[in-house]
């Protein structure tokens, strides 16, 4: 009987120690996902510190999923719980995360064995972009949703999203996602009920096709577009125009061509009536004489836009550049002749209406519309920012962004105004643009983001200089450690290279020995002098002498700041490093003390 007494409370023991532990990784893991995501925010994605926390949270999760297979987080405004037990407290509201879930209606996220490093990173992607943008610019149900996970679910609450699950129901956007958009080619399989349905003669039901008067035959493009619907000059067409070979054109004038074409653009439909003026313009010799045809390819390409038919825009722009571009027309001024056609084309893409359509366009055709814009080229730049704020989900922004980089990258003046944008999801996204290009010619551009009303922008610009990475950008950085904004400041520190700049150390140097830096917040105080440790050099131990001097620790100095400074002299290694050190194991503060004697050990070793 007492051995199994004995035996029962040993299982008891067991199963609460294991309990134990599995609360214990369950809140490790939402340290360490915190850490990650601060990590994402203030260093470029290819910063060891990011790679080394992405790597840390993922493999803490795969462990607990191995052995427990779930884990499920309940999240309130005041905390996260974890079976029921607090794991995470929720005290700066402003800048938390987990608030930003309970905000947007999310109650509860849950991962599954077999969650991959790539479905981590996009749910840490989703956390990043929703905290660096405003609560009315995000909406983190539906970027989870956009997310496509299979190994993590979240429930969220009516009142917010519309749904009771992630996991089963899209979210609700007005009809717009989740619609699908047909990407295959438009086929040609049809002629045969075309022909029926209209009349219309096609090369497939007519071997030889009609005659004029005198059996010349005809080409094949104007027959398949003359309608029975049009008066009788239509039927002339049919007959006249059932071929238009070479022979044939040169038999008629510019006038009359421009009379038959116009006629057919009147009564033919539009999708059909860039055939005819392709084979036109491919058989004519003398480009300049048929200029009309590029003026009705213009109004054409107008019409199928307006009726959001923004792929055959594009093809039909492409094989206009190509026709000009063809050796056979370059006996006439054909490079002003396609830089006129595009600038008509930019103009009318600029217009009022033309905007409106391709903003309406955009949230079910994004591909379409981006397509088309960057057929039309530079020129549609300005029209591509108005498609900032249109841009909802992550793939819609990530598309946008590619088509803007592709074309701002030999024209990125045209960028330089939506810098300066007072919508500062607009400013961020242009900011973050120039980044990725990586011009020289950027960091003068964002000079202009010291003024920003909004912090973010000011940080993204950081960032960004940080991408171009050249004299003029780190000099535009060392600005930025003047802002107001503590997180902007701490984001220029982190962004400087001290390692291989000795100015940028003076200058990182100068401000920890200054009288205000014991004014300024704790965090900041570190990230100064972690700037000073990443330079290694012995030229910036000097500014930690007066900080070692015996017994003259300032009270107002936080523990924490002279660890991050023990932990500076330590990664340098100098001898001059090492004999602060030895100063800090003689101090009567218990923690430097002992911190001071670690890092020493750490040198014998």
């Amino acid at each position: 009987m007492t051995d199994s007494v004995n035996v029962m409370k040993s299982l008891e023991a067991e199963e609460e120690e294991l309990e134990a532990l599995e609360l214990e990784t369950a809140k490790r893991i939402l340290l360490s996902l915190s850490k990650a995501v601060t990590n994402m925010r203030f260093y470029l994605p290819n910063n060891p510190l990011v790679c080394s926390s992405k790597s840390e949270l993922y493999q803490e999760m795969t462990n607990l999923l191995k052995r427990w297979h779930t884990a499920s987080y309940e999240i309130t405004d005041e905390e996260v719980t974890y079976k029921g037990t607090p794991v995470y407290q929720i005290e700066d509201k402003a800048n938390n995360f987990f608030f930003i879930f309970y905000r947007d209606g999310v109650r509860r996220i849950t991962f599954h064995e077999g969650l991959s490093s790539e479905e981590l990173n996009t749910f840490l992607e989703i956390i990043r972009e929703a905290v660096n943008s405003s609560e009315e610019e995000t909406d983190i149900v539906s970027l989870l949703w956009n997310g496509g996970f299979t190994s993590i679910e979240y429930i969220a609450i009516q009142t917010f999203t519309g749904t009771d699950t992630g996991s089963s129901e899209a979210p609700d956007t007005g009809g717009k996602e989740g619609t699908p958009i047909s990407k295959g080619p438009i086929t040609t399989g049809n002629v045969a009920d075309l022909t029926n349905e209209s009349r219309v003669v096609s090369p497939e039901t007519s071997a030889r096709g009609p005659t004029t008067e005198q059996g010349t035959p005809y080409g094949t493009s104007a027959s398949v577009l003359a309608q029975s619907t049009a008066p009788s000059q239509s039927h002339v067409l049919n007959a006249e125009m059932g071929r238009t070979d070479k022979e044939f054109l040169k038999t008629i004038t510019p006038e009359e061509i421009k009379e038959k074409v116009q006629v057919l653009a009147q009564f033919s439909p539009m999708a059909r009536f860039a055939g005819v003026l392709f084979d036109l313009l491919n058989l004519e010799e003398d480009i300049l004489e048929r200029s009309h045809l590029l003026n009705l390819v213009q109004d054409h390409v107008k019409d199928l836009a307006l009726q959001q038919e923004f792929e055959h825009a594009s093809k039909t722009i492409k094989k206009i550049v190509r026709i000009l571009e063809d050796s056979a027309f370059q006996k006439g001024h054909f490079h002003e002749m396609l830089s006129s056609f595009l600038e008509k084309i930019t103009s009318i893409v600029q217009s009022g209406p033309m905007k409106k359509k391709i903003r309406d366009a955009f949230p079910e055709k994004p591909t379409g519309v981006l397509d088309f814009l960057q057929v039309v080229g530079p020129g549609a730049i300005p029209v591509l920012l108005e498609l900032v704020p249109v841009a909802k989900d992550v793939d819609s922004r990530a598309s946008l962004r590619n088509a803007l980089s592709a074309l701002a990258v030999h024209h990125i003046s045209k960028l330089a105004e939506a810098v300066s944008n007072q919508d500062a999801h607009v400013a961020r996204e242009v900011v973050a643009i120039i980044g990725r290009i990586g011009d020289p010619k950027g960091s003068r551009i964002l000079k202009s983001c010291l003024r920003h009303h909004d912090a973010s922008v000011r940080a993204e610009a950081v960032r960004a200089l940080g991408q171009i990475g050249d004299s003029d950008s780190t000099k535009l950085i060392l600005e930025f450690l003047k802002d107001p904004d503590t997180e902007v400041r701490i984001l220029a520190i982190k962004t400087l290279d001290t390692a291989k700049d000795k100015l940028l150390r003076q200058t990182i140097r100068d401000m920890v020995t200054s009288r205000s830096f014991r004014f300024r917040p704790t965090r900041e105080k570190i990230a100064l002098i972690d700037a000073l440790r990443r330079a290694k050099s012995d030229d910036v131990v000097p500014a930690f002498t007066g900080f070692f001097r015996t017994g003259w620790f300032r009270k107002m100095e936080d523990d924490s700041v002279m660890v991050a400074m023990i932990g500076a002299l330590a990664s340098i290694g100098t001898r001059a490093a090492r004999k602060l050190l030895e100063q800090g194991s003689k101090s009567r503060r218990k923690t430097i003390a002992v911190e001071s004697f670690r890092a020493l050990q750490c040198f014998e070793e």
